[in-house]
């Protein structure tokens, strides 16, 4: 889901602006709301020194400034996975109106499983080129973006392990489908559309 290099370059960028800020205005930190944040850096830094050498009554400026740096960078790991993790949702909440468009292709009397693929196909197109355009998102370099959409969905739908983006992504057709059908009907719908899928592949 995350690139964890890009998160791990820009919690160290950030976190030497960060550094820097305080360094310059310490009284950003001693009165901010950024010391209660950073309260547990002092006490592990304080530990950490008095367990190495027995005395916590003086810590030296590097022990500090480790532990800061290391809480530093931990918050805003956090702060960036939850980022990650509301922006896949987003770009999945993006496409919703494609997977509804794939499943009035499926027609109790005439489904057209080619139909539905080409909609899925379109969605999950749309929802993995929003994906490159975003930094901090892991591309997934097995969609072939320039193939035509029902192949690519068949592809998706039939492989083995899927990626995490496309196993959310076909979770929310479900969910789209079972909006109006019991669950047994639904999940016989979504295997009839694979064994279509995996029929296209092998005619090709």
């Amino acid at each position: 889901m995350i690139h964890k290099g890009h998160a791990a370059l820009i919690a160290a960028i950030i976190t030497a602006i960060i550094a820097i800020i305080f360094w310059r205005f310490p009284h950003v930190y001693y009165h901010g709301v950024f010391h209660w944040l950073y309260v547990p850096s002092v006490i592990i830094a304080l530990l950490s020194h008095y367990l190495v050498t027995g005395n916590a009554h003086w810590t030296p400026n590097w022990v500090g400034n480790s532990a800061f740096a290391v809480y530093t960078i931990f918050y805003l790991l956090i702060f960036l996975i939850v980022y990650a993790i509301v922006l896949e949702i987003y770009i999945l909440h993006g496409v919703v109106d494609r997977l509804e468009d794939a499943k009035k292709e499926l027609d109790p009397d005439k489904p057209d499983s080619k139909a539905v693929l080409e909609k899925i196909g379109q969605a999950i197109a749309e929802a993995e080129t929003r994906r490159r355009k975003h930094f901090l998102l892991r591309p997934n370099n097995a969609i072939d973006l320039s193939e035509a959409p029902h192949l690519l969905a068949a592809r998706a739908l039939t492989q083995g392990k899927q990626p995490r983006p496309i196993k959310r992504l076909f979770r929310r057709f479900r969910s789209v489908l079972a909006v109006t059908m019991i669950p047994a009907q639904s999940s016989l719908k979504v295997s009839k559309l694979k064994e279509d899928a995996q029929a296209l592949l092998a005619a090709r």
